[in-house]
């Protein structure tokens, strides 16, 4: 249920949808509170976290169960990534420091290649061959505005942040289209930002802002079709609440059944 429409001036495709409810599937072996994820619904792998100290897990999803497989080399936390539950890349995070090692998953084993992820706190969309990391924090905790791509092999700059902004603001999209969502911002760490950026592979551009500040949050889909889900608000300390964005404008739609801070969301 929902429209679709093209607006011939912008050459663009536009949609709402409505979502019915979110349904609680099987819980995870482990506990893996500030994790990474790659996947989709049906299929994913998630890995690291606390539990409550660093944990070096992995488990993958199979639309069913979740079972667990090899460990990380490196165990840590805020380590986002991308992917698939055969292919997969994990992006720095603390250990408990910031580290830049980085990590592909071939579907059996976790190998480290080229370091050079940014730290704990950033954001990452793309995926194991073509991505882009953005935000975090140093290791004097100072938020960033750096932004690292990924072709594969190695780590490259890429084009600053508008406004810095740390502690796992929502990204979504691919390198050369995405979009950043919320986050902490440069005036402390009780502040959420309601702060957008979409990013076109060379530089970050103001986009249409969140209603509520958000931290700790989650996104998947396209920089012209989203969704971004649960985090830390300026609403609540555990947030439920859901949001959709059709390209031009975000819209609350059905919460999440548990509140979370969370970085994990299947595309």
């Amino acid at each position: 249920a929902g429209e679709v429409w093209y607006n011939t001036a912008e050459e663009k495709l536009y949609f709402t949808y409505d979502v019915n409810s979110w349904t609680e599937v099987a819980a995870t072996n482990t506990t893996h509170n500030f994790s990474g994820y790659a996947g989709g619904v049906g299929q994913g792998i998630v890995w690291g976290g606390a539990n409550p100290n660093t944990e070096d897990k992995s488990e993958v999803w199979d639309g069913n169960t979740w079972t667990e497989v090899a460990d990380l080399n490196t165990a840590r936390t805020y380590s986002p990534g991308g992917g698939s539950s055969n292919s997969a890349i994990a992006a720095g995070g603390n250990n408990p420091g910031v580290i830049s090692v980085t990590e592909i998953w071939n579907g059996t084993s976790w190998t480290e290649v080229n370091d050079g992820a940014l730290g704990y706190g950033a954001s990452f969309a793309g995926t194991v061959n073509a991505a882009v990391q953005t935000g975090g924090r140093n290791g004097s905790g100072v938020v960033q505005d750096d932004t690292k791509e990924w072709n594969g092999t190695n780590w490259s700059a890429g084009g600053d942040m508008i406004t810095a902004r740390s502690d796992q603001g929502a990204m979504l999209g691919s390198q050369n289209a995405a979009k950043h969502m919320g986050g902490t911002g440069a005036s402390g760490p009780l502040y959420v930002s309601t702060d957008v950026e979409d990013y076109n592979g060379t530089s970050f551009s103001t986009a249409a802002s969140l209603s509520a500040g958000t931290k700790y949050t989650s996104g998947a889909g396209t920089q012209n079709a989203g969704i971004m889900t649960g985090g830390k608000s300026s609403n609540s300390n555990t947030s439920a609440e859901t949001y959709e964005w059709n390209g031009i404008s975000f819209h609350q739609t059905a919460n999440l059944g548990t509140g979370r801070k969370t970085n994990d969301m299947a595309d």
